[in-house]
């Protein structure tokens, strides 16, 4: 299991980047920062096969997705990985 559903471990920022995830009521999200932007979430570890299962919670009007298979070469995490967007 990638999320315990009480905790952060196994996770952390991408690059280290400032910013920090949360876990609420059994959902891990990404906190907004003061300049309304976001960290995104990785796991701690690399995994080279998975089966991706999860519960998808989104706000109306929001933007949201799952990038997968993200290394940490570039600024941004978009730019390594495909996306699962919601």
């Amino acid at each position: 299991m990638l999320f315990n559903g009480t905790s952060q471990a196994g996770w952390r920022t991408y690059q280290n980047k400032k910013g920090s995830g949360a876990v609420d009521n059994g959902t891990l999200y990404c906190q907004k920062m003061a300049d309304n932007k976001y960290a995104d979430l990785i796991t701690a570890e690399q995994y080279d096969n998975f089966e991706l299962r999860i519960d998808w919670k989104i706000e109306p009007n929001a933007n949201s997705g799952i990038l997968y298979h993200v290394v940490e070469n570039y600024d941004e995490s978009y730019l390594s990985g495909p996306e699962y967007r919601y």
